[in-house]
């Protein structure tokens, strides 16, 4: 696939894969790289490592990830390539037969 010149999101990008994926996009010469991430702290620390977008979202939240992409495709214009890689996850109750 052709990375250069694309616009980008991947959500989980404050760390683990989600960081690496931006920073590889990032180096194979995309256009746009935005960022999502629960963790504000790490998000603003790898969007200035890497100068890249950062977005604070929880994907979680329909209404979140609606903003995220009007974000996104506000600054670049149309997304081409959008990674979902947050750890996102829901715990049941232990006590409830499935």
């Amino acid at each position: 696939m052709e990375i250069s010149g694309k616009n980008v999101v991947v959500t989980g990008g404050a760390s683990g894969i989600g960081k690496a994926l931006a920073k590889a996009f990032k180096s194979a010469g995309a256009n746009y790289v935005l960022i999502a991430d629960q963790n504000e702290e790490n998000g603003k620390a790898v969007s200035k490592e890497l100068g890249v977008k950062f977005v604070k979202t929880n994907v979680a939240k329909e209404s979140e990830i609606i903003e995220l992409i009007k974000t996104a495709n506000e600054d670049s214009g149309i997304i081409d390539i959008f990674c979902s890689v947050s750890n996102t996850h829901l715990t049941l109750p232990t006590n409830r037969e499935v």
